[in-house]
């Protein structure tokens, strides 16, 4: 059976592999695991922060946790970092002294995600987007990112490599 849907939330749920498209082209094809592990940007804490909260305070409180963090967002009373995922052996002692801290830090709440298959769309979809500009630019130079590449079989997913002319 074959469902088309633009809702990631029900493709993730229903689907035992998803194909993308962007661009009118297939990008890839995976289980959700799959594809989430090849396009995931890790995972995302999400802070909301009460008034006078120093964003540079918190920021580097996660330093010596996470030393390549990456504030994402800061808007209004929300704060976004990335965590990357070879961090997240440390995220249970993290997360346990920022609840200790967070009085301190002027934290009113805060939530740990996992890449959603929403986020995953978006950057194939981006990734479309640049090869599409790199093509219109005359510098059609192939990169890892084309499109998501993985053995195949039934638990992995595949994406078809397409060839990139210089015409």
């Amino acid at each position: 059976m074959i469902l088309t849907t633009h809702f990631m939330d029900e493709a993730d749920v229903l689907g035992d592999r998803i194909a993308i498209m962007s661009g009118g082209r297939l990008q890839c094809v995976g289980t959700p695991y799959f594809l989430k592990k090849h396009y995931g940007i890790g995972y995302k804490l999400t802070i909301v922060k009460r008034d006078n909260c120093n964003v540079n305070d918190v920021t580097q409180f996660f330093k010596p946790f996470v030393p390549d963090i990456r504030e994402n967002t800061n808007i209004g009373s929300e704060l976004t970092y990335i965590l990357p995922n070879e961090h997240v052996n440390k995220f249970p002692d993290m997360l346990k002294k920022f609840e200790e801290e967070k009085d301190n830090l002027k934290i009113s709440s805060y939530g740990l995600s996992v890449t959603s298959l929403e986020e995953v769309f978006m950057k194939a979809g981006a990734e479309e987007s640049d090869a599409s500009d790199r093509k219109k630019n005359g510098t059609s130079m192939a990169t890892h990112n084309d499109c998501a590449v993985g053995p195949i079989d039934r638990h992995h997913g595949i994406c078809k490599q397409q060839p990139h002319n210089d015409t």
